[in-house]
């Protein structure tokens, strides 16, 4: 499950760094957003095992 988080923050990261999309204006900034969401999580996870 780490793993598969890990692998999708990363992917919503890379995305982020593409070039603006014409369409949808806002785009990069939410996969910015949710892949550090993502990550800020599972850092916390990892370095706190039995916490909910």
């Amino acid at each position: 499950m780490h793993a598969a988080l890990a692998a999708q923050a990363g992917a919503l990261l890379t995305d982020a760094m593409e070039p603006q999309s014409a369409g949808i204006r806002d785009l990069r900034e939410h996969q910015r957003a949710t892949g550090q969401a993502a990550l800020d999580w599972l850092r916390d996870r990892l370095n706190h095992p039995g916490a909910p």
